[in-house]
């Protein structure tokens, strides 16, 4: 399932039109992305620490 295929999905469901759909889900996905990337940082700091705590 494509990102275009998401919006028209939800344009379907919920009667908003597709450019409006396209916006939210690009948002969010923008937001997932950025979380993610935040996430795999802190995971990794996290590692770094304790891998020096064993020395």
């Amino acid at each position: 399932m494509t990102k275009q295929d998401v919006v028209s999905e939800i344009a379907k469901c919920t009667g908003y039109e597709k450019a409006v759909v396209s916006i939210v889900v690009e948002a969010f996905m923008e937001g997932v992305k950025k979380l993610d990337t935040q996430a795999r940082r802190c995971f990794l700091s996290s590692v770094r620490h304790f891998r020096s705590k064993k020395k």
